[in-house]
């Protein structure tokens, strides 16, 4: 995790930024090891060393955990965050100077925040210079190390075998949530910490991201979408199971899915052009005539936060990318992370990023989505092989 303190010094002192504030638990486990429950801010210098301010209710464990100097704080956490820059040399030693008042004398140089974490009332109330450094965490965390790739490598195998056992006990009208509850169960059994499993059963899968789950299992599709945080990383798979007999025109469908997911998977290699992933999916969708059935991206990188750069789209992200319908958390997420990724006009693959493809196509009445996990290497490294052959998803 030093190392990756080091990296973010760099990338600090190429922005001209001499302190920085970061408060988003995942980011602050990410540098130190130790994830916050209560607020906590890992102050990181370029001519200081680094420390972690948390809670007094969290000081044992984060003393325990962190790889920085751990700052007991107070219930007055701005007087502590005060405090704890003025011992950094970035806050001037007076007293009853407002933490305004130090932003407004800080070298004339801006403060590194996380924009697309901390509230927009806290920035106006700096009344400083300073400096979105979301982008700049953001290109860290997207190439994953050899712990983080150990770590995700064990969380899929899992999941994995988490849906292995659940799906033994799929059976018709039982309740989406049922379902829902035993693989969280199965998840947690295996040694997830969280969990997200969302099962959507025939007109209910249409929706791609509800978080509805009142129906039961039908004839039909039945679109399992879960995860679960392992050591803080989480896994992000779907499944489409098919119950009863399968149609000729959902046999199409379905076939044209794992065509799509193929062709995919052939155009991801470290240095090769994140758009084109796209491209060849819609060439797919286009040659069968569904590509107005594409509601979303065909992927996005995971790690510490289920949904994380790179976005896998070919649209020019200086612009509004397609927005999931029917989530308004997700259409947050697809805008904060378009509006990130913009270093590069043409980003490209690199090696060590984590990544999902998840080629899905929505019509009034079913859906389907096939969603594995994959690490970039000089080609496509499948780190998900959970079946998705049709005869290995349908249940009779």
């Amino acid at each position: 995790m030093h190392r990756r303190i080091e990296k973010l010094v760099t990338l600090l002192q190429e922005a001209g930024v001499e302190c920085c504030i970061i408060s988003k638990p995942e980011n602050v486990y990410y540098f130190t090891g130790v994830f916050p429950i209560e607020a906590s801010f890992l102050l990181v210098s370029t001519k200081r060393e680094p420390a972690l301010l948390v809670a007094p209710s969290s000081y044992p464990e984060a003393e325990e955990r962190s790889c920085v100097e751990v700052i007991k704080g107070e219930l007055n956490t701005i007087a502590a965050l005060k405090r704890a820059l003025h011992r950094r040399g970035c806050m001037p030693e007076k007293s009853g100077v407002l933490l305004r008042d130090f932003l407004r004398a800080v070298r004339k140089k801006p403060l590194g925040i996380e924009g697309d974490y901390l509230p927009a009332e806290v920035a106006r109330k700096l009344e400083t210079k300073w400096l979105d450094i979301s982008p700049l965490i953001s290109e860290l965390r997207m190439v994953k190390d050899r712990e983080e790739i150990a770590t995700i490598t064990r969380a899929v195998k899992a999941s994995e075998e988490a849906l292995r056992r659940v799906s033994q006990s799929i059976a018709p009208r039982m309740p989406e949530r049922e379902l829902s509850g035993m693989l969280d169960l199965e998840l947690k059994r295996l040694g997830a910490d969280q969990t997200k499993a969302r099962v959507r059963s025939g007109k209910n899968s249409a929706k791609p991201f509800s978080k509805e789950m009142s129906g039961k299992v039908g004839k039909g599709a039945l679109l399992i979408d879960y995860g679960g945080a392992f050591e803080h990383y989480w896994t992000d798979l779907t499944r489409t199971f098919h119950v009863g007999r399968v149609s000729p025109s959902y046999e199409e469908v379905y076939e044209c899915i794992l065509e799509a997911k193929r062709a995919a998977l052939r155009e991801i290699g470290a240095g090769k052009e994140i758009a084109v992933v796209e491209h060849a999916v819609r060439e797919v969708f286009r040659e069968h005539s569904l590509e107005k059935h594409i509601v979303y991206t065909p992927g996005h990188g995971v790690g510490l936060e289920v949904h994380e750069l790179p976005v896998i789209t070919s649209q020019k992200l200086r612009e509004e990318p397609p927005v999931p319908r029917g989530s308004t958390d997700a259409e947050r997420l697809y805008r904060t992370m378009a509006r990130l990724f913009i270093r590069e006009e043409k980003p490209v693959f690199q090696e060590n990023m984590v990544l999902t493809i998840e080629p899905g196509l929505y019509f009034n009445d079913f859906g389907v989505r096939v969603e594995d996990m994959v690490l970039v290497k000089h080609c496509a490294k499948l780190l998900s092989r959970f079946p998705d052959e049709l005869e290995d998803v349908t249940i009779a």
